[in-house]
């Protein structure tokens, strides 16, 4: 049976191969779960979790009441927040965002933390901002006038 210079039969270099494919598979599976969510007051508190920076960084600073989750492999965000009709216009804004307000359309489905879990909400009076982020990351948010609140999310196909 030949072997390659280091000793191994042809039968070795192929189980290793196919150990590493297992391997690598496995990792890619396992990572698409890698994420967390919560609840902290303040965007200070989201700092010290272990959601990543790139979250920590796109909320507006004013942001309280904050209910998060992400995952790293997908990637994905999702914030709801509360915050000022004219912080989250602004905040919109100055990320380059088209902001339009929904009185001019349809209303908008959002996800909502709540004490049992994730759930959806419809907004039907506030507003709606969508844009491309640096990175290849596209956004959009939501703003819920009626509850002073505002719902982001963030992945790599959103725009």
């Amino acid at each position: 049976m030949a072997r390659t210079a280091k000793g191994m039969t042809h039968s070795d270099v192929v189980v290793l191969v196919l150990l590493g494919m297992a391997a690598a598979a496995g990792l890619i599976v396992y990572g698409r779960t890698i994420g967390g969510e919560g609840t902290v007051p303040t965007v200070a508190a989201l700092r010290k979790t272990n959601a990543p920076r790139r979250l920590t960084e796109s909320l507006p600073p004013d942001s309280t009441d904050i209910a998060y989750r992400w995952r790293w492999f997908e990637p994905y965000e999702s914030a709801n927040f509360s915050v000022t009709e004219s912080c989250f216009v602004d905040w919109a804004r100055s990320r380059g965002w088209r902001v339009h307000a929904i009185a001019d359309g349809p209303s908008k489905l959002v996800s909502v933390r709540e004490p049992s879990g994730w759930a959806t909400a419809i907004v039907s009076d506030g507003y709606v901002a969508l844009g491309p982020e640096p990175g290849d990351w596209g956004g959009s948010a939501v703003y819920d006038r009626q509850a002073g609140r505002a719902y982001y999310t963030r992945t790599p196909d959103s725009d």
